[in-house]
């Protein structure tokens, strides 16, 4: 499946559907390009990305999984959105 195929089929995925594996850097590309194409709301461009790679993407999901934690309600706390 190329990266346009992918892209066009994409849809939601919880953490614990994750699977680990590192995005080459030519995908990666592709990806960054695709993104530069997506509809804006209201003219907000330029985009802007922060890339997190190896271990600090573990410690940054670290971090937004334990926020999330602490931001939510327990009655809509669902731990599939946690790994």
């Amino acid at each position: 499946m190329n990266t346009q195929q992918i892209i066009a089929q994409r849809r939601t995925i919880d953490p614990d559907d994750f699977n680990g594996n590192i995005i080459n850097d030519n995908d990666f590309k592709d990806i960054m390009d695709a993104a530069n194409w997506a509809p804006t709301h209201g003219l907000t461009e330029p985009w802007s990305f922060i890339i997190f790679k190896a271990d600090d993407c573990k410690k940054f999901g670290q971090i937004h999984a334990e926020l999330f934690k602490q931001n939510t309600n327990p009655e809509h706390f669902l731990q599939k959105k946690v790994r």
